[in-house]
């Protein structure tokens, strides 16, 4: 009679004779099967501290008949499957896991199990519940059929896919912000030539007036509507201009409720779960504003038949992002129950050269929000859903901070003053120079950061304000008004560009966006002399 045996589980079973080898790799294993009568009880006992050896193993062991019956189940195999071995030896695998034999894995084991060839792969099991297991499998064939040995290699897959998805997440952001640098460059340039235009356009309406002026006015309507777009471009790069000021934002969503309600549509059933938050996110209201509503704008337009919104607003402490630092950050989620996305989808939904489907309208809305966010010191992703529709989650990093305090106005003065004025595109700074003249100024005018110090160091005394555009060749507008109020800390200072990064705004200067009018620029600059006199 074969000799009883007890594992390390406590699990008790029969030890049974060696009637071959199970040989794999790394060592030669006694194979399991029942003892002839003619063997020597000490052969027996052998074998029976062998398969106290098998019970021990990290890795899972089983031997399959040709008839795909368990012979041999090992109490790690036997946790790997979900089961115990009592619950599969004597069976067929088909019958212990339905449908089975139609897999990629059952194909390598019966190729094994026909031409005794060996194999080892990378497996990925789902379990009756749905969840997925992933297992290295080494297949071996061994004169009772063949065994398999099995190392559970689900965590490891598991980092392997965070790391790919990590690295996905990085250089989609990286490619984000160089179509947002590209979009901003060129949107500089088209500024300028709508300050042209809209200058242009506007001193011949004052000139001419009357009915002849309706081309005049159209034109006017035309760039300014072009503004809009540049803007768009602008907010695609993160560079847009930039007041922002503390918000909770769990507030802020619930004041902004009755707006954002009114684009949902009624096949849509919408929800607010707003958690209170912690501390507030420094942010620009308006541009907000309009992340909120575009992003319901399109999880509505992602239900076509109808279907469940929910914005959630809580707060998250970040660890081990790809993109954010470590710390608190508010975390806005739009969830929608929509078309289910694709990866090639999820991968260039803020993409701007994207078209949204059906209607192949371009991606600039998606664009702009995901420029707006990073122009937060945020990141916007998007997680697909396990059955259907998407989560576009929101992260804006919490700090305390109080609001900037609002100047007030002041009248403007009279008299003539000297102004540097400082732009490297000669149109625009002929322009501007006109314009400040019609005023009674007198301008110093400079192409070049190096050309405006030299100016300052014949003129310093006289110049009352310096006026320059923010991206000039070689020295930036940041650094000279930075070496200028080294020399003068109390210099007024009116920065004029098309294309402005928050760093730039959040010096203590004015910020007069292109494309603007003579009559925009001679009441900012009478503002801050105004200003200037009244601290005198």
């Amino acid at each position: 009679m074969p000799r009883a045996w007890q594992g390390r589980s406590g699990r008790r079973g029969k030890v049974v004779a060696a009637t071959g080898t199970l040989c794999y790799g790394w060592a030669s294993l006694t194979s399991v099967a029942y003892c002839p009568p003619s063997r020597e009880k000490n052969d027996v006992l052998r074998s029976g501290e062998l398969i106290e050896v098998f019970e021990s193993l990290l890795e899972g062991l089983q031997v399959l008949s040709p008839d795909w019956r368990y012979l041999y189940v090992n109490e790690q195999a036997a946790l790997h499957g979900r089961t115990t071995a009592e619950a599969l030896i004597g069976r067929r695998i088909q019958d212990c896991y339905p449908g089975f034999e139609r897999t990629a894995i059952f194909a390598q084991m019966q190729r094994c199990m026909t031409e005794r060839a060996p194999t080892t792969l990378e497996n990925e099991f789902r379990f009756p519940d749905g969840s997925i297991g992933w297992f290295e499998l080494r297949i071996q064939p061994v004169p009772q059929g063949i065994c398999v040995l099995s190392v559970d290699i689900t965590e490891r897959k598991a980092a392997e896919a965070a790391k790919r998805t990590a690295e996905q997440r990085l250089l989609d952001a990286e490619r984000a912000d160089t179509i947002g640098r590209h979009a901003a460059g060129a949107a500089r340039d088209f500024s300028n030539y709508l300050t042209l235009i809209l200058n242009v356009a506007t001193s011949a309406l004052d000139r001419q007036g009357g009915a002849r002026s309706g081309d005049l006015t159209t034109i006017v309507e035309l760039t300014r509507s072009a503004a809009q777009l540049t803007r768009e471009l602008l907010t695609c790069g993160a560079s847009g201009p930039f007041a922002p000021r503390p918000l909770d934002l769990g507030a802020f969503v619930a004041e902004k409720q009755r707006i954002l309600l009114s684009a949902v549509p009624q096949r849509v059933a919408a929800s607010l779960d707003i958690a209170p938050t912690t501390m507030p996110i420094i942010a620009d209201p308006t541009q907000l504003e309009r992340v909120l509503i575009q992003l319901v704008s399109d999880a509505c337009a992602a239900m076509p038949d109808g279907g469940t919104l929910r914005l959630v607003v809580r707060d998250e402490h970040v660890r081990d992002h790809p993109v954010l630092p470590e710390g608190p950050h508010a975390v806005l989620e739009v969830v929608d129950t929509g078309r289910e996305l694709d990866q090639h989808s999820q991968r260039t939904l803020f993409d701007p050269r994207r078209d949204r489907a059906p209607d192949g309208e371009p991606g600039f809305g998606l664009a702009s929000v995901a420029g707006i966010v990073r122009q937060h010191g945020g990141h916007i992703e998007v997680l697909r859903a396990p059955v259907r529709g998407s989560t576009v989650r929101v992260l804006l990093p919490l700090a305390e901070r109080t609001a900037e305090p609002v100047q007030p106005e002041r009248a403007a003065p009279s008299g003539a003053h000297t102004i540097l004025v400082v732009d490297d595109s000669p149109d625009i700074g002929e322009l501007i120079s006109r314009q400040l003249r019609a005023a009674d100024h007198k301008v110093l005018l400079a192409a070049s950061g190096e050309d405006a110090l030299v100016l300052w160091r014949q003129h310093r005394d006289r110049i009352s304000l310096l006026l320059t555009d923010m991206m000039l060749v070689g020295m930036t507008g940041h650094d000279l008004i930075r070496r200028l109020r080294a020399d003068r800390a109390d210099l007024p200072t009116l920065c004029m560009s098309g294309y402005l990064r928050p760093e730039s705004a959040s010096q203590e200067v004015q910020f007069l966006e292109k494309p603007f009018t003579g009559q925009e620029l001679r009441e900012r600059v009478a503002h801050l002399l105004a200003g200037a006199t009244d601290a005198g």
